[in-house]
């Protein structure tokens, strides 16, 4: 059963993925090991969930549904998501951060419109509901097979995994956006500029310490008007979107160079590394030593 719910009844919380902060995971829900509630959240990262065999709901914005099986959800960065799963429901969690589809993506690119086909499943036009879809039944054997083989290329390290995974996953969102297409129809992609200019700040001034006056004064609006279109917008504020575009590239900094942790903090905006570490670590779970350590 479909039902549209009001969309703000309450508070979410912020979640983050597992302390190791993988690009890309995928997580296996069988029947017989009920999952914990979470309650009302939202994540910093891009998820899928695939329903194999229905048994609880799950809700995505302002959409809650009992589950069925072939049920597909569809959750953006910021956006509220909650659910819960009875002990004959199984199915697969596909989480992923904008670094995964490579080519400089970033979280934003789900609120300004992708031309990326990978991205359009998380894009969020005005009068569209998209958080959901039923996979045809002709379909979900592949969508199933598609999901174990990328479950499979993440558990075995071997040549080439790491490509096959992001080939996987790119071809998983592209049959997802095959699905969210006809309901556009000849929709000309919006504009939106207040989002844009947003982002297009924060991501050219993160290095400095900008602060939501900064933001605000550069796209000509006042603090707490800004503030109060980004949270309705992204269900997050200037400020966690200035330390999302900071761990992006702290990230990408310890991966691919040896910079010591102190320089990386002062690269990414914090010219004290002890709270750069800090940061870092409420987000992640981890110090940014650990988390290098981790991915190398």
């Amino acid at each position: 059963m479909l039902r549209n719910v009001p969309a703000k009844p309450y508070r979410a919380r912020s979640v983050h993925p597992p302390p190791d902060r993988p690009q890309l995971g995928v997580f296996r829900f069988e029947q017989g090991r009920r999952l914990d509630h979470t309650g009302p959240h939202v994540h910093d990262y891009f998820v899928l969930i695939y329903i194999q065999q229905g048994g609880g709901w799950h809700r995505v914005g302002a959409i809650q549904r009992e589950t069925q099986a072939g049920d597909l959800f569809i959750v953006a960065p910021g956006e509220v998501h909650d659910s819960y799963e009875e002990e004959q429901a199984a199915g697969w969690i596909v989480f992923f951060l904008a670094e995964a589809l490579g080519d400089g993506r970033l979280e934003f690119d789900s609120f300004v419109w992708p031309d990326d086909p990978a991205v359009l499943p998380f894009a969020r036009p005005a009068g569209v509901e998209l958080g959901y879809f039923s996979i045809p039944p002709a379909d979900r054997a592949r969508w199933e097979a598609r999901l174990r083989s990328l479950a499979h290329e993440l558990e075995v390290p071997r040549l080439g995994c790491r490509e096959a995974a992001h080939a996987l996953l790119r071809l998983i969102l592209i049959d997802a956006a095959r699905l969210v297409s006809p309901l556009l129809g000849d929709q000309v992609a919006p504009r939106r500029p207040v989002l844009e200019a947003v982002f297009n700040y924060i991501d050219e001034h993160f290095s400095e310490p900008i602060s939501l006056a900064d933001v605000a004064r550069a796209v000509g609006l006042t603090p707490g008007y800004l503030t109060t279109t980004l949270r309705n917008a992204t269900g997050r504020t200037v400020l966690e979107w200035i330390t999302t575009r900071r761990m992006i590239e702290a990230r990408r900094l310890l991966i691919e160079t040896d910079a010591d942790i102190a320089m990386i903090g002062e690269r990414v905006g914090y010219a004290d590394p002890t709270y750069f570490i800090r940061q870092f670590r409420r987000i992640h779970g981890v110090t940014p030593l650990s988390w290098r350590r981790s991915h190398r």
